[in-house]
């Protein structure tokens, strides 16, 4: 049985933005972060595609994990 994530309803109070992140080569595929989109109440949702790398995109290539979260971490600092 799979996972999908559902939108919040709408008594919930507004929900922060969202990076989401996956590997070129991942499982998760982009049809599947694309349902993540819907989970939010707002349109603060990023998506990002991790050139070269699989599922654990920390590890295999940290230099590069560590860029994509400080530029977006530097949006709200």
């Amino acid at each position: 049985r799979g996972y999908g994530a559902t939108p919040p309803s709408e008594a919930a109070s507004r929900m922060p933005s969202c990076l989401v992140l996956r590997g070129e080569f991942d499982f998760v595929t982009e049809e599947c972060v694309e349902g993540w989109k819907d989970a939010f109440n707002h349109n603060f949702v990023r998506m990002k595609v991790l050139d070269g790398c699989s599922h654990h995109g920390l590890l295999e290539n940290g230099g590069m994990y560590g860029e994509v979260m400080d530029s977006y971490l530097q949006e709200y600092d």
